[in-house]
C-alpha cells in the first residue's frame, strides 16, 4: 500500500489510514467527483435516447405522425377480408371483439373456418376474440337470440 503525505502535517501515512497517526487528523476521502457525474448522467442519458429511438424503428416522433391508431375492430375486419372470398360466408359483423359469421349454407368444415378467423384475429389484435357462425339470415344476431351453429374462443393463441 503506497504512502502518501498529510496534508496537515506532512508526515507519511498509508493510504487507506482514515486518520493521520502523527497528528490525529481525519483524511478526507476523495468522492466520484463532478466530471465523474456528469459523465454517469450524460452515458444514462444517451443509453435512454438509443432506447428510445431502437423501440420506436428508427422513425420521428409520435407528434410528427399524421395518422390516427387503427382500433381493436378494423384491425378485425381487415384481418377478416378473406372471408369475402368463401362462397359459403354471406356477411360478417365485427362488435368489439366478438365476430359473428352469416353462412349461406352449413359448411362441412365449418369449425375450420370459425377456428381459423379466431386465431388470425387473436394474433392479430393480442386479445380474446369470440367468433360464432350463424345462418344467413341472422344478420344482427347477438348471443342470446336464439339458436347459432357453433361458437369459438381463441386466447393467447389458442383455442379454447
Amino acid at each position: 500500500m503506497p504512502l502518501v503525505k498529510c496534508k496537515e502535517c506532512g508526515g507519511k501515512i498509508s493510504n487507506t489510514a482514515k486518520s493521520c497517526p502523527h497528528c490525529g487528523v481525519e483524511l478526507k476521502k476523495k468522492g466520484i467527483g463532478c466530471l465523474a457525474v456528469f459523465l454517469l448522467a450524460v452515458g444514462i442519458f444517451g443509453a435512454i435516447l438509443i432506447i428510445g429511438v431502437l423501440s420506436s424503428g428508427g422513425s420521428k416522433s409520435s407528434t410528427s405522425r399524421t395518422s390516427t391508431p387503427i382500433s381493436r375492430e378494423q384491425k378485425i375486419r381487415d384481418e377478416l377480408q378473406y372471408l369475402n372470398d368463401v362462397k359459403e360466408i354471406a356477411w360478417f359483423e365485427v362488435d368489439d371483439n366478438d365476430i359473428y359469421i352469416g353462412f349461406k349454407t352449413r359448411p362441412n368444415d365449418l369449425s375450420l373456418i370459425l377456428r381459423g378467423a379466431a386465431l388470425r384475429t387473436n394474433n392479430a389484435i393480442n386479445f380474446g376474440v369470440h367468433v360464432w357462425g350463424v345462418k344467413a339470415s341472422q344478420k344482427g344476431w347477438r348471443p342470446g337470440q336464439g339458436t347459432y351453429y357453433e361458437e369459438v374462443t381463441a386466447r393467447y393463441g389458442k383455442i379454447e
